[in-house]
C-alpha cells in the first residue's frame, strides 16, 4: 500500500454573479440540487486534483465549489483550510448525491498517457498509464457526485485512470 498524495494544478475563485449559469447547468430535479434551496452564493471556487500513488495520477478531480457563509469563505481564505477538510472544520456530515457514473471512451484514454509523461519528466519511472488488451484500449471509470450542506455545495467529477486498481 503506498500513500496517496494530492496535487492542485488549479484551484480559483470564480465571479458569483456569473458562474451562476455553471451550476444550473449542473441542476436536476432533485431538491438538494435547486438553486433556491441554497440562494446567492458568496463565493465560488474552480479546482483541479490529481490524486497520486506512487508518483502516478490515478484519478483527476474537478470541482465546482460554492460557499453560502462567512465562516466557510473565513476558512479558506484566513484559515487555508481545503476545500476537502472544510466539511470537518464545520463539523458537519454533508449529503452525498452520487448523480452519474460511467467509463471513458477508449479513445480519450490518451489524457492519461500525457499526464504520465508530465511525471515521468519529473521521475524516472518508465511505465505507461494506459493499459492494452488484446489490442484494445481499456476504459477509465468517472463519477459525479454532490457533498452539500447549508454552509456550503460542491459537486465532482472525477476521472480514474484504467489500470488504478493495479497500482
Amino acid at each position: 500500500w503506498s500513500p496517496l498524495t494530492i496535487e492542485i494544478p488549479l484551484c480559483r475563485r470564480l465571479d458569483a454573479l456569473n458562474s451562476s449559469i455553471v451550476w444550473e447547468n449542473y441542476s436536476n430535479n432533485s431538491s438538494n440540487r435547486n438553486s433556491s434551496t441554497f440562494g446567492t452564493p458568496i463565493a465560488i471556487y474552480e479546482r483541479e486534483a490529481h490524486l497520486q500513488v506512487m508518483g502516478r495520477v490515478v484519478c483527476v478531480a474537478t470541482g465546482h465549489i460554492e460557499l453560502y457563509s462567512n465562516e466557510c469563505l473565513e476558512a479558506i481564505e484566513g484559515k487555508n483550510i481545503g476545500i476537502g477538510q472544510l466539511f470537518r472544520y464545520l463539523g458537519v456530515l454533508p449529503s452525498f448525491s452520487l448523480l452519474a457514473v460511467g467509463r471513458v471512451a477508449a479513445t480519450e484514454s490518451s489524457e492519461w498517457e500525457k499526464l504520465d509523461m508530465e511525471f515521468k519528466s519529473q521521475s524516472q519511472d518508465t511505465t505507461s498509464a494506459v493499459t492494452v488488451e488484446n489490442g484494445q484500449i481499456r476504459s477509465s471509470l468517472w463519477r459525479q457526485y454532490e457533498l452539500s450542506c447549508p454552509q456550503l455545495r460542491c459537486r465532482f467529477t472525477e476521472r480514474f485512470r484504467p489500470d488504478f486498481l493495479e497500482l
